[in-house]
């Protein structure tokens, strides 16, 4: 979701179809040469001139469009449409409804501060005063119910909506003020929600994640272009917050750095969800370093080279187990945090022995959604360091075989994704409660696909495991739309993510 100048450059680079860097007011070669720069002014695109999933979404009048009623329960029967207006309220309140319904601003509900979605609050908040920013989530509201009650009239108002959301935002982008506003950045978030809950798709069916990776992209870039000042405090801090797990897993997903995984950042610390997702933003730059020296030492020959390749690959190594222990450090306080809620709660009268020794998987669903969401983030983010480590270890292995270098010490034996993987198989069910709304079932992306993954590549897809956790999503209308999303998401080298059946009639 960034500015990216159509007219590619300036007008003599253009007509010698020379590589301009686009520097103003006079560009690098223009300047070398001497000659006059001159731009030609076009508009800017925000992350593609075609709507989601390859459909172009020109922006229409909303006001003149035949528009569908509005949400059975959740607008006054006296109103005729809810998009006589096209930036009514309660249709932003009728999205939060179905996407986040018992979350309660004032109140955390968990434990260490843990709000199931820290973001939403400044989103409300600024959608008030924010045009833009209500048509975003009015996007949202009209698709996600569509696709929820099975009214593509619905789905098709969400489209229109989001056409004009993005053109808007296309031109606070050309504003230098606008670009830098809370509000700028909140339209980018909704709006790369929107490509979740959009369940349209091209032939090969990757192009809603494309356009989903394109918009969490640009965010990032919005992020770092805003500043570290802009979000240490107040609704700039709950923004960077909502787009920090998004451009983590998306950085984990594609296996190398974006934009916002290279800030090396460290927001003031709220929660152990801070702790976790600062472990996890060092990742992907460390699982390109895996891929790029797997790659380099089916070339090497020499044997001065291999030595220091290989010493490079125990470097990697260790710096996995390192993260590995942090993370075992974080899931002990977690645990522990556990443990002292439970003492400090009146009349508790839960059914655990309290001479048993408490395990995370046993407490993750008792202090609030946001707890149990960032305990299975802790497992999905165990999976992926252990597995890539294992994996990695093997190819060092064999490469110091083949070279005849000694070989790199054994890894840990804790350093192992099943007991994570099979974690997660069993709270399958719980991301998709009807009554907890879509960002459950959002939420359950990043686990779930790791899971099912690592189920997969070990040879179990036709096992009982697995086919709990697909039909987990038949659960709910809102399992099915996630179902689709993640049907389509990519691994790094281009093959299907992870394929879920889908049975006829569910969309």
């Amino acid at each position: 979701m960034q500015g990216v100048r159509t007219n590619r450059g300036c007008q003599d680079c253009r007509r010698r179809k020379k590589g301009c860097d686009f520097l103003r007011p006079t560009c690098s070669r223009c300047q070398r040469l001497g000659i006059k720069c001159t731009y030609e002014e076009k508009k800017f695109t925000f992350v593609a001139t075609a709507g989601p999933s390859g459909r172009t979404s020109p922006p229409k009048d909303i006001s003149r469009s035949v528009t569908p009623k509005p949400p059975f329960a959740l607008a006054s029967p006296s109103q005729s449409s809810l998009a006589e207006t096209d930036h009514d309220l309660q249709t932003v309140a009728a999205f939060w409804s179905i996407y986040l319904p018992h979350e309660d601003p004032a109140l955390d509900g968990s434990i260490g501060g843990v709000l199931s979605a820290p973001w939403i609050p400044a989103v409300r908040s600024l959608a008030q005063t924010d045009s833009v920013l209500r048509t975003a989530l009015e996007a949202c509201a009209f698709t996600g119910f569509g696709w929820v009650i099975d009214n593509r009239a619905f789905v098709r108002r969400g489209l229109l909506l989001y056409g004009q959301a993005l053109k808007r935002t296309n031109e606070a982008l050309r504003d230098a003020n606008e670009v830098q506003t809370d509000a700028t950045l909140a339209c980018c978030r909704v709006l790369s929600l929107f490509e979740m809950l959009n369940r349209g798709q091209t032939s090969g069916g990757q192009s809603q994640v494309q356009d989903w990776q394109a918009h969490v992209d640009g965010t990032c870039r919005i992020i770092r272009m805003r500043g570290r000042g802009r979000h240490e405090g107040g609704h700039g801090l709950a923004l960077y917050d909502g787009v920090r797990m998004t451009a983590i897993i998306q950085g984990m997903a594609r296996r190398k750095p974006n934009a916002f995984t290279l800030l090396n950042w460290t927001p003031p610390r709220t929660s152990i969800r801070d702790d976790l997702f600062q472990l996890a933003a060092l990742l992907p730059g460390i699982l390109q370093q895996m891929d790029m020296l797997g790659d380099e030492m089916l070339q090497i020959q020499d044997n001065f080279m291999a030595s220091q390749q290989l010493q490079h690959g125990q470097d990697l190594v260790q710096q996995c187990i390192d993260i590995g222990v942090h993370l075992r450090k974080w899931e002990a306080n977690a645990i522990e945090l556990c443990r002292i809620r439970r003492e400090e709660l009146p009349d508790n009268d839960d059914d655990f022995d309290h001479s048993t020794t408490l395990r995370l998987i046993d407490v993750c669903k008792r202090h609030g959604d946001g707890f149990f969401f960032i305990c299975t983030q802790y497992w999905a983010i165990s999976i992926k360091v252990y597995s890539s480590t294992r994996l990695f270890h093997r190819q060092l292995s064999s490469f110091s075989q083949t070279t005849a270098q000694l070989s790199p010490p054994p890894l840990p034996d804790w350093m192992n994704p099943e007991p994570h993987a099979l974690n997660i198989a069993h709270m399958t069910s719980h991301f998709f409660r009807a009554e907890v709304g879509l960002w459950s079932a959002q939420s359950a992306i990043f686990p779930v696909g790791h899971a099912l993954f690592y189920f997969s590549v070990t040879g179990r897809r036709n096992s009982p495991t697995f086919k709990m956790m697909t039909e987990a999503f038949g659960q709910s209308k809102n399992g099915a739309v996630m179902r689709d999303f993640l049907n389509n998401v990519v691994s790094s080298d281009g093959k299907q993510y992870v394929s879920l059946s889908n049975p006829a009639g569910s969309r």
